[in-house]
């Protein structure tokens, strides 16, 4: 079966974290919108798959959810599945000779005004794939201390003790253990009610891999 290829957006700290190794893991709330909308009122209860891949249909998982006060039930549509492949969307700009640049990886600020949002970004500048291992849904308070590490949260190891501190999105500092971390990182970019909110979320776990030969751009 063909590879499946399918567009992700990054932010250039995690970018950067997708470089170095650190992030195998991200979180996303779309296709959730309508459970989200009071998402302790759903209760997930396992998930269907539809489809033949003996007829080389590519088989859809659809995971269900029990509203628990009106006992209704819902299908919802997997976005993503094991084995697709991930091209990154990341801030970036195209030199006139064609050539292409990206924000994370140079020393060269806003200041240029030279920059375009990731949403915009060609699949023939893609530089980074990720595979898909896993996919589960859960609530996003569900995550576990080796998870958010996993999310790619920044760090730094302090000495006398030896010891590791996690970055505060929020505050801008190494202060927090590696779920407080994520929590902050999750605050910056979805607001700081968002925690308490407690969406339902595509936990999807990947690795990096080379450029794929058959990635048709």
């Amino acid at each position: 079966m063909e590879n499946v290829y399918k567009p992700i957006l990054f932010s250039t700290p995690m970018v950067l974290a997708n470089i170095d190794g650190r992030k195998t893991q991200t979180r996303r709330t779309n296709g959730l919108e309508k459970i989200n909308v009071s998402p302790e009122s759903w209760q997930y209860c396992g998930f269907s798959i539809k489809g033949d891949i003996k007829k080389g249909i590519d088989p859809n998982i659809y995971y269900v959810f029990r509203n628990i006060t009106t006992n209704s039930r819902l299908e919802i549509r997997g976005k993503y599945k094991t084995g697709n492949i991930l091209w990154v969307r990341e801030r970036f700009t195209e030199w006139p000779e064609g050539e292409f640049q990206y924000f994370a990886s140079t020393a060269m600020g806003d200041e240029l005004g030279i920059w375009k949002p990731s949403i915009h970004m060609p699949k023939k500048a893609s530089r980074l794939f990720l595979k898909v291992k896993s996919v589960k849904v859960e609530q996003l308070r569900d995550i576990f201390h080796s998870d958010a590490r996993a999310e790619g949260v920044d760090f730094i190891v302090r000495p006398n003790p030896t010891r590791t501190v996690f970055y505060n999105y929020l505050t801008k500092v190494y202060d927090s253990n590696e779920l407080y971390s994520f929590m902050t990182l999750w605050q910056s970019i979805n607001g700081e009610d968002s925690w308490a909110f407690n969406p339902w979320v595509w936990v999807i776990e990947y690795e990096r891999i080379e450029k794929p030969l058959d990635f048709i751009v």
